[in-house]
């Protein structure tokens, strides 16, 4: 069973914050990766993104599926599917309301997580198709709920 403490998906998020920080001010780059990976096109690039920066510290799922190069798509692919896992850990439902394709999946997982007002589940990241500032407002969210 995948458990992560409260201290530790804090962190995950964080590191996610910093990652999509990064490749948001990247000229080309949009927010779900297709222009790196044609198949993709999706939210949950969100977890592709923090595979491609190598900066897996904070995922010991993500670390120990190291098996590729960042430039190699079923290496994405593997990483991106293990930070998913680790970002579980915490809180299932709130973990998958960060990275699923669907924003009514997100929603729905985000409501289940009893950690969001109705007015926070009106979130862009949760009703709309997001964009890197989407998710970073949301990763923002979760961590300022879960610090206090």
């Amino acid at each position: 069973m995948n458990t992560t403490s409260k201290e530790q998906f804090i962190k995950q998020c964080k590191a996610l914050i910093k990652t999509l920080n990064t490749y948001k001010g990247v000229e080309g780059k949009s927010f779900d990766m297709e222009d790196w990976i044609s198949e993709c096109g999706t939210v949950c690039c969100i977890c592709g993104w923090q595979a491609v920066s190598e900066e897996l510290g904070d995922f010991p799922r993500g670390s120990k599926a190291i098996k590729g190069k960042p430039d190699d798509v079923s290496y994405v692919n593997n990483i991106a599917g293990e930070i998913g896992y680790d970002l579980q850990g915490y809180n299932w439902y709130v973990g998958r309301s960060i990275y699923l394709v669907e924003p009514e999946d997100r929603q729905d997982h985000a409501f289940l997580s009893a950690l969001f007002t109705g007015e926070e589940l009106q979130h862009p990241h949760l009703t709309t198709k997001s964009s890197f500032e989407d998710a970073i407002d949301y990763l923002e969210l979760i961590v300022t709920k879960l610090e206090k």
